[in-house]
């Protein structure tokens, strides 16, 4: 997760599951900066949570029902490649609404039916969504290697790398120790 490309409420969400409070007078910046010091601290996979930490169920799942709805319209509009600032931003996007349903999961497991079951139905969604961009990423991918499609090919059947170019004709390469008696002044 890079916390650079979260808003400011999804940092302020993260450092509060970390017992970080009152980040409301901090920048955004001194709040990148304490998530990152978290995260670098933190096994990869492991669920860190405050044990303290709690909140309102039903106002947690329409805030996640809002970012992931915000995250399609993206995801739809989504034209880059698999290491595009776009994908990036949609992996930590996927990351931090996953991380924040299965902590919603964990504290509602006393709750109500009706909660659990919308927090499962945004857990099901949040897969569609990830498996739409995986498809999405995949066709850019291909789209890439057709373009082996299109290479000159040589009469033996090899097709043309950037390898094979030669510099031929561009300058020719001149040996070092002729490099004095090129530019000498007489």
């Amino acid at each position: 997760m890079d916390p650079h490309r979260l808003l400011r409420d999804e940092l302020e969400y993260e450092l509060l599951v970390r017992g970080v409070a009152n980040t409301s007078a901090e920048t955004v910046n001194s709040m990148r900066k304490k998530f990152r010091d978290y995260l670098s601290k933190e096994r990869f996979g492991e669920l860190v949570m405050n044990e303290s930490f709690s909140c309102e169920c039903a106002v947690e799942i329409e805030i996640c029902l809002k970012k992931i709805n915000d995250l399609t319209s993206f995801i739809d509009n989504f034209k880059g490649g698999r290491e595009s600032n776009e994908a990036k931003l949609i992996e930590t996007k996927l990351s931090h609404l996953y991380g924040r349903l299965t902590r919603l999961k964990v504290i509602d497991q006393k709750g109500s039916k009706e909660s659990l079951k919308a927090v499962s139905n945004l857990v099901e969604k949040l897969k569609q969504l990830e498996e739409f961009v995986d498809k999405k990423n995949n066709s850019v991918i291909s789209n890439v290697g057709s373009l082996s499609d299109s290479m000159p090919i040589h009469s033996d059947g090899a097709t043309t790398s950037i390898n094979d170019i030669s510099l031929s004709n561009t300058c020719k390469m001149v040996p070092v120790h002729k490099w004095a008696k090129n530019n000498e002044v007489t």
